[in-house]
């Protein structure tokens, strides 16, 4: 996790935290080893997502559906579920405003 993390700037990292906490979720997967990040969306916010894709391109892509903003499974996510999270919802996790708080004096 670190090093990915630590590879990431400030602009990316405030990206990441924004997006985990606003427009999408972590998601444990049903045979990975780690968790990743998926977020849906319309077609409407298609240039939106693609930003986000260009922005942090070692973490998320576009499914070929186009609808849904993506990362590979990676400790990084598993560990944010450890840290932050509170309970467990279907079958994706909710951050807890501990994250929110945390963001603040990063």
């Amino acid at each position: 996790m670190k090093d990915l993390f630590e590879s990431l700037s400030m602009e990316q990292i405030n990206i990441l935290i924004t997006s985990i906490m606003a427009d999408g979720e972590i998601y444990p997967g049903s045979r990975r080893k780690n968790n990743s990040y998926r977020e849906h969306f319309s077609l409407n916010q298609l240039g939106y997502r693609e930003w986000k894709a260009r922005m942090i391109p070692n973490l998320f892509y576009l499914r070929s559906s186009k609808t849904y903003l993506v990362s590979k499974s990676n400790s990084l996510f598993t560990n944010f579920i450890h840290t932050f999270t509170t309970k467990k919802v279907t079958s994706s996790y909710h951050m807890n405003s501990y994250l929110y708080v945390q963001c603040l004096f990063f």
